[in-house]
């Protein structure tokens, strides 16, 4: 257990950097609109931001590029696999997952995924409270950028 705190500090550290958080922070805001309006995150995004997590270790030699590929796989499994049993299109999510997981390392992406859906958990609670409609589909990439932020907010808070 303390092996697992220890790797979550060292990409908590690696990861809380202006190189990461500003075009992370960048991403989700745009993914985060357009999913509010749309439904859908566009795939122009994800593929300009993956690029740019490619280029972070000419930027950050502390980063690598099985960080980011690691982080890129947990983080398009994290989504994939719920999304997938139940049945639910999720396509835009799941890309962006694995994109923030390619920033963030894969330890972070499940952290960022468990407090994400906590929170959507949360909006559909107060929701069914307020006898609003439920909807079957409902954005998520705000709640992966609160989640992000929360992470973030965090980490600055424990050191």
């Amino acid at each position: 257990m303390t092996d697992l705190l220890q790797q979550m500090q060292e990409q908590l550290t690696l990861t809380t950097h202006w190189v990461t958080i500003v075009p992370l922070l960048l991403f989700l805001v745009g993914a985060s609109y357009t999913d509010i309006k749309t439904l859908k995150i566009k795939n122009v995004w994800t593929g300009l931001f993956f690029g740019l997590a490619l280029l972070l270790p000419l930027i950050h030699p502390s980063i690598s590029y099985p960080f980011i590929l690691s982080g890129s796989v947990a983080g398009f499994v994290i989504i994939f696999i719920p999304a997938f049993l139940a049945n639910k299109p999720m396509g835009g999510d799941i890309k962006l997952m694995a994109v923030v997981g390619a920033f963030i390392g894969p330890l972070l992406a499940l952290v960022v995924v468990i407090i994400a859906t906590l929170l959507s958990i949360g909006f559909l609670m107060i929701q069914a409270i307020m006898k609003k409609d439920l909807q079957s589909s409902y954005p998520f990439a705000p709640f992966i950028a609160i989640g992000y932020v929360v992470l973030i907010f965090c980490q600055f808070i424990l050191t």
